[in-house]
């Protein structure tokens, strides 16, 4: 196994190499080291413990020695998923490489895809109609919004369910669309479909990194698995037409196009909040801001992350909060002065922000580590990013 792993090092390194040219600045594997993280993360994905709590097996061979039984045990659709996401993450070439039954994965893919179908157009106006009476939208926005999803999007098992969380995904679209995303009746309606996370205590790395850990983390604080419960291309399609953020790629069937979609995304965000920062501190503080609105430790984490990488030769970075941790933003935004004088008046309350922020952040974690970016964790970017650029914009 370890010339099929040392080949798949050498093709994510290629990857690397391309996807730091397409979006400039830091690797995308850079935080990595290579030679052990991503030797360990293949063989967990073969052998491990995260596959086999995924499966309800030892490990993906016994999946292959037991499907028979995993497919009568109840646990059906984590096998089929998981089987997606194994299609979706490497090339079908190489799975035999790694000693995966690559008819096993197509047959999973395939059972998988086989729970949806495409309803007709007398049972999706029906479907509409019933959606409609326990929805924000009109019965004539909810019949739009399934009948132009051209892709198998309902589960055979539960059409009702999945046209309503289309419509769900459409009325949170609308909602952070709005003229005050930060609104209390936008806050509450998304807590009603993404969870509750005001009180959210980040894990540890390896948990956020780990799939079905993170997935049971979202379900736990209440996110909705219906959200994401789509093949891929009824998701890209359901997503797109409800106006959550997306990058160029994130429609892609290559999981490493749909990983940079997301990191683009990330990244785009990061540098226009803390333009919106800046710009707010600037215009309240004037123009010693750096040194008065930023916290002290904070402060100088940033000016050491600029000395080491001159140090490094490498060219610094335009400005002083260009190094910013994702969890400084908060501590900013909190600061009493800050808040008061010049962030209220855009997200008015903190606790909103926090949890908005709070949504992204295993999001964010998940691709500076070059994982699996799944169908949950685009949902959750997707609208919460929507809705903090929507607010940032509208303060310009």
């Amino acid at each position: 196994m370890s010339d099929a792993i040392n080949k798949f090092m050498e093709q994510q390194r290629e990857k690397d190499r391309l996807l730091n040219e397409a979006v400039g600045g830091k690797s995308y594997l850079g935080t990595l080291d290579t030679d052990s993280a991503i030797t360990k993360a293949m063989r967990d994905l073969v052998e491990g413990p995260s596959i086999a709590r995924m499966m309800g097996g030892d490990s993906l061979f016994a999946l292959q020695n037991t499907a028979t039984g995993i497919m009568d045990s109840g646990v059906l659709d984590q096998a089929r998923r998981i089987a997606m996401e194994l299609d979706r993450n490497l090339v079908r070439g190489q799975l035999g490489e790694f000693g995966i039954d690559a008819g096993l994965v197509e047959r999973g893919t395939r059972d998988f895809y086989r729970q949806f179908r495409h309803p007709a157009h007398d049972d999706t106006i029906a479907l509409a109609s019933r959606v409609a009476a326990t929805s924000l939208m009109d019965v004539s926005r909810v019949r739009d919004a399934l009948t132009g999803v051209s892709s198998n999007w309902a589960r055979i098992s539960d059409e009702f369910g999945s046209a309503t969380s289309v419509a769900r995904l459409h009325e949170y679209g609308l909602a952070v669309a709005r003229t005050d995303p930060f609104s209390e009746q936008v806050s509450k309606l998304l807590r009603g479909g993404l969870g509750d996370w005001r009180r959210f205590d980040i894990p540890d790395v390896a948990s956020i990194l780990d799939i079905q850990s993170r997935r049971s983390i979202y379900r736990e604080i209440g996110m909705e698995p219906g959200l994401a419960d789509f093949t891929p291309d009824a998701f890209d399609e359901i997503t797109a037409s409800a106006g959550l953020e997306r990058e160029p790629g994130a429609e892609s069937s290559d999981e490493e196009d749909r990983a940079a979609s997301a990191f683009r995304t990330i990244r785009r965000l990061e540098q226009q909040v803390r333009d919106f920062i800046e710009r707010r501190l600037r215009s309240v503080f004037g123009d010693n801001w750096e040194k008065s609105q930023i916290p002290g430790r904070m402060r100088e984490n940033w000016i050491a992350k600029r000395d080491d990488e001159v140090r490094r030769q490498r060219p610094p970075r335009p400005r002083l909060i260009d190094y910013a941790d994702f969890s400084d933003y908060w501590m900013i935004f909190e600061r009493k002065d800050n808040w008061e004088q010049a962030f209220s008046g855009v997200f008015v309350r903190k606790t909103d922000v926090q949890e908005s922020l709070l949504r992204i952040a295993p999001v964010r974690i998940v691709t500076s580590h070059a994982a699996i970016v799944t169908q949950d964790d685009e949902v959750l970017l997707g609208i919460e990013a929507r809705r903090i650029l929507n607010a940032i914009q509208r303060s310009a």
